[in-house]
């Protein structure tokens, strides 16, 4: 971001997840993908316009490309944000709150987001299985998502019961090193 590249990677990781998930695809692999923009990326004119051209031709709905922002690119601009999330929903692509916790956003303010998905951060998850704060802040924010009718998912699932707890809460989708480990986007239909 601060050397004016941000554009020219975030257009490179584009074409890259559009370009893996197709092989993918051709693979037999029914997988959906999830993107994190930066914060200078909901200000970037072009980005609307980028993702389309590079999405044209995916095999699925562009619900199953999911868009993740963070809660601190949502608060530099947030009128310029609020714009590029309303476009980006229009184009069809599914919008997460990253990192949902860590940063300063209100409930008002989420309320009002385009978005369909919140994303537990990992500090309230890492040790869900034996920090009560944690499980009640964990459950309360499922329950509070779930309630303005978003999916949720957890980031950071470490061991057997925190994915257990998660589950029994209804939390949506997860992930962590208990699910399984970053694996090289050719090795994906193996896994």
């Amino acid at each position: 971001e601060q050397s004016g590249q941000i554009h020219d990677l975030t257009a490179h990781i584009l074409q890259r997840v559009a370009s893996d998930a197709r092989q993918w695809h051709n693979q037999g692999v029914d997988a959906g993908v999830a993107i994190n923009l930066s914060a200078m990326d909901l200000t970037w004119p072009a980005l609307i316009q980028y993702i389309r051209d590079t999405f044209k031709d995916w095999h699925h709905d562009l619900a199953r490309i999911t868009l993740e922002v963070t809660e601190s690119a949502l608060m530099e601009d947030p009128e310029e944000a609020m714009a590029t999330l309303n476009r980006l929903r229009e184009l069809g692509v599914t919008l997460s709150v990253d990192d949902f916790g860590t940063g300063y956003s209100s409930l008002s303010q989420l309320r009002k987001l385009p978005v369909q998905e919140l994303k537990i951060d990992k500090s309230f998850v890492l040790k869900l299985d034996s920090e009560p704060q944690d499980q009640l802040i964990v459950r309360s924010t499922i329950d509070m998502a779930h309630g303005l009718g978003l999916k949720v998912v957890a980031e950071g699932i470490e061991n057997l019961e925190a994915w257990r707890l998660l589950q029994h809460w209804g939390c949506n989708l997860g992930q962590g090193f208990y699910l399984s480990r970053p694996v090289a986007p050719e090795d994906l239909p193996e896994t």
